[in-house]
């Protein structure tokens, strides 16, 4: 799941904690949460990945997803058309 939403996100959010948010919706709602690490050696590392699921899925503002990508607190960086 980690390498497909890495090679397939259409949508970059930017969280309120400054973490960002990969969303892959083609096929099935799945999103990883990713930190830059700063330091020295700064990288970005995957805190968790998520894949929604299927009883919600086409009920508009009824999954996780939908509440994150709505939240005030959320800004959507990029999202692929």
């Amino acid at each position: 799941m980690l390498e497909d939403i890495s090679a397939n996100y259409d949508i970059v959010v930017e969280q309120d904690n400054g973490r960002l948010m990969l969303v892959k919706q083609k096929g099935a709602n799945r999103y990883g949460i990713v930190e830059l690490r700063e330091g020295d050696d700064a990288y970005y590392g995957y805190t968790t990945t998520y894949n929604e699921g299927s009883k919600n899925i086409g009920k508009p503002g009824k999954t996780s997803l939908d509440r994150q990508l709505t939240r005030a607190s959320n800004r959507i960086l990029w999202h692929r058309r």
